[in-house]
């Protein structure tokens, strides 16, 4: 009897391998995976030395992988059962309280930030223009309550101080640390991405306004998607997790919005369209582009060059009545030179909007120049 129970395990495990097997080989490979937003590994070409160098079997291990049937439920299903089990981050996020994923901030390498500092102050010293810098501190330095415990965490904050200190008196440095930790226990982060949302873009405006000389305002705000999943829930596999929303500053300028890599002039710093897509994070200036030009065409003022990363996007739509010409340069796609750039476009103000951990970690600011 007991023989017969083993021989039916072992046809039942078979069956259910095979059943895989072949569920594996009758679907099509997909190329994208929405979940994860990112490109899937296809199968590799075969070929005698691939075989050999171990290139193949490396490239088809990570292809079954990626391509492996209902892999959204396994990796979903995954992550299910670490939490339930107590794991408190997965891949690089935090699980946080209150149905909140935070990013694991990595080691600095201070270093390569104050390389990027002296590139900040040799472009002061080339250019006639006066520079002002700002970074955003990540949630998990914000957000220390809804860390889980024994959370190991990098201290931006401070980072941030050493970055003030050491620009003190070359450029201006507007640090909206205490600005951020005095709105912590609100929504100023998305509870699913890495980026500060649109309260938070306004806390970082209400704080480096009176600096910058901007306008007082009663922003008024309207939610156009409720079902935002951001990239910390696609890094951590949790897919199932309650979305975010997509919300809009409301603003009535009159604006063209050109990109250097696209043909089309819009009419709006929303792209409308992006809402349907994963990452509704592009509904803001429509993703990353090597140079972005936002023209006011009911206004005559000044114009600002923003060197930035992705959290400029967001933020970008409160300045709109702040300037005739908006210029978002990314040093990552962009290897133009910049004091040329400032002087062709007749450039009043340069701002260094940046999240911290970009900042102190990118190393394209070699190219400024």
């Amino acid at each position: 009897m007991k023989k017969k129970l083993q021989i039916v395990n072992i046809v039942v495990f078979c069956g259910i391998l095979g059943g895989l097997c072949v569920a594996n080989l009758l679907s099509p490979d997909k190329v994208f995976s929405e979940n994860e937003n990112r490109y899937l590994a296809q199968m590799p070409e075969f070929s005698i030395q691939s075989l050999f160098n171990h290139t193949f079997t490396n490239d088809f291990e990570t292809y079954l992988n990626d391509q492996f049937i209902g892999r959204d439920t396994w990796v979903e299903g995954k992550t299910f059962v670490e939490r339930a089990l107590g794991k408190t981050e997965n891949n690089g996020v935090y699980f946080g309280k209150e149905d909140t994923l935070i990013e694991k901030l990595d080691p600095v390498n201070e270093e390569q930030m104050t390389y990027n500092l002296d590139r900040i102050l040799d472009l002061q010293e080339k250019v006639n223009v006066p520079i002002t810098m700002t970074l955003i501190p990540g949630a998990s330095n914000i957000y220390t309550d809804k860390l889980p415990m024994f959370a190991d965490e990098v201290d931006q904050l401070s980072l941030i101080e050493k970055a003030e200190d050491y620009v003190d008196d070359k450029i201006q440095f507007i640090n909206v640390s205490d600005a951020f930790l005095a709105h912590k226990d609100e929504d100023i982060y998305f509870r699913t991405d890495h980026h500060f949302n649109i309260y938070g873009a306004g806390v970082a405006y209400e704080a480096m306004a009176e600096a910058m000389n901007w306008q007082n305002h009663d922003f008024e705000y309207e939610v156009v998607s409720e079902d935002f999943l951001g990239t910390l829930a696609s890094q951590s596999g949790s897919y199932s997790i309650a979305p975010d929303e997509i919300v809009k500053l409301v603003h009535d300028q009159n604006v063209q919005v050109t990109y250097s890599d696209l043909e089309e002039v819009y009419s709006d710093v929303y792209v409308d369209a992006n809402l349907n897509i994963k990452d509704k994070y592009t509904y803001y200036l429509n993703g990353n582009h090597p140079l972005v030009h936002i023209q006011n065409m009911d206004k005559e003022g000044k114009n600002v060059l923003i060197l930035r990363d992705s959290y400029a996007n967001i933020f970008t739509p409160y300045l709109l009545s702040e300037y005739e010409n908006i210029y978002l340069f990314d040093l990552r796609y962009n290897k133009t030179e910049v004091s040329t750039f400032i002087e062709e476009n007749d450039i009043d103000e340069v701002l260094v909007f940046y999240s911290a951990k970009n900042f102190m970690s990118d190393t394209n600011f070699a190219f400024l120049r």
